[in-house]
């Protein structure tokens, strides 16, 4: 007997689509639909690894998620090397880099865009743009899928609809309501892989770049520690290796801890305490006619010199630089090694690459992502209470549960 049951995939982001293709691919027969509330599907995808299309990672691991037991599961049906035949079979030829990350050759996220966007078509995958999914109502063995203007009856749904982060490129938590609807669970929502905002003053140093080692402390627990470019900005940090930080500290906040967050910056990690200090009285002698305003010049940006000064209260910058004491030399020093900021907040959604927290993972089996809840639902992507580090984790999540949902949402019995 032909087998034509019709499954509903809400949200056209890289889950999305990944979910409608296995689909299709194991059910040739299915009826598949995306509905996406965008007039373009995978607007995010566009913008992954600053549109270079940072796809995976090579050294992806379980150990790189926030819930490795749950990741390792789905990674034990669709591994990476599942997810790199799957692209190559649509033409993707993949590199990757000294980090792991894997890209297509041609270094443009549209590449990864475009194949799975021909191959949704080559395979008569209905699309419904522009289309916002309002309701899911469940009836006995069908659901009825509730849009603005039509309402749709399927046998199965997989919802892929997306956390909160980039709202502009269509992840507006709305995914959360309807699981939420149908008594699912959700955990505290927080924007992850993100700037931070900061008790200290950074209004001059809006615009500067450093490289160093940061250090994530909460009191005298260190709890994070990465070496990388810096950004400072006019209202916080951020760049990769804060970004990273960020992860840890969304973590912990999804898990209930209360804690006060510090971040420690140290500008020349690859020099002692020691030296720095026998360096900057070499400093003093050697500019003694200088102006202390000047003191780092040719060493850091002008404008983070004078805040490590004002931080001390070191504010005479007019004056000779040899009028300096010893012990204000001591601090300096130990303010290279120990430039520390304070966490006061995350920067918000719009800025943030994914999302920590999400839907109850127990709620859902980890070997076909169907939900315990309610039979022929399913759910992919960051929708669940999984997010990875940076460097292409948090794609590989996206399409193993994807293709995991849309494999398992077409091989079920009805």
């Amino acid at each position: 007997m032909k087998d034509s049951r019709k499954i509903v995939v809400i949200g056209g982001g890289a889950s999305g689509m990944v979910a409608a293709i296995k689909a299709k691919e194991t059910n040739p027969n299915a009826e598949v639909i995306i509905i996406d509330r965008m007039k373009q599907l995978g607007k995010k995808l566009l913008a992954t690894g600053n549109g270079k299309g940072n796809f995976s990672n090579i050294k992806t691991s379980p150990h790189y998620y926030n819930d490795p037991t749950f990741v390792e599961e789905v990674f034990r049906q669709v591994s990476l090397f599942d997810t790199i035949h799957f692209f190559n079979k649509l033409g993707v030829f993949p590199k990757n880099d000294a980090e792991g990350r894997m890209y297509p050759f041609s270094d443009q996220a549209s590449a990864i865009h475009d194949v799975l966007v021909n191959e949704l078509q080559r395979l008569g995958i209905i699309l419904y743009l522009e289309s916002n999914v309002t309701s899911i109502l469940k009836q006995e063995s069908t659901f009825e899928i509730v849009l603005e203007d039509k309402r749709l009856l399927c046998d199965l749904v997989i919802i892929c609809a997306g956390g909160k982060a980039y709202p502009n490129l269509g992840s507006n938590g709305s995914g959360y309501q309807l699981l939420q609807s149908l008594g699912h669970h959700v955990t505290p929502i927080y924007p992850s892989l993100v700037g931070l905002k900061v008790k200290e003053d950074t209004k001059q140093l809006g615009g500067i770049r450093v490289k160093g080692n940061v250090t994530l402390r909460t009191g005298n627990m260190i709890i994070g520690t990465e070496d990388g470019e810096i950004q400072l900005r006019d209202t916080g940090i951020s760049g990769i290796v804060v970004m990273q930080m960020s992860v840890i500290i969304a973590r912990r906040k999804v898990l209930g801890l209360n804690e006060m967050y510090q971040i420690e910056i140290d500008l020349m990690p690859t020099v002692s305490l020691a030296d720095v200090n026998q360096m900057l009285n070499e400093r003093k002698e050697s500019i003694k006619d200088k102006a202390i305003g000047d003191f780092y010049l040719g060493m850091f940006h002008q404008n983070l010199g004078k805040d490590m000064l004002k931080r001390l209260g070191i504010i005479r910058f007019s004056d000779k630089t040899e009028s300096i004491t010893k012990s204000e030399l001591t601090k300096l020093a130990n303010l290279i090694k120990h430039y520390n900021f304070h966490f006061v907040d995350f920067y918000q959604f719009d800025d943030a690459q994914v999302c920590s927290g999400g839907i109850q993972n127990d709620e859902f089996d980890s070997h076909t992502l169907e939900s315990k809840l309610v039979r022929g639902l399913y759910v992919a992507g960051e929708l669940l209470n999984v997010d990875g580090e940076t460097g292409g984790f948090n794609l590989q999540w996206a399409w193993s549960s994807g293709m995991l949902a849309g494999k398992s949402a077409a091989s079920t019995k009805l």
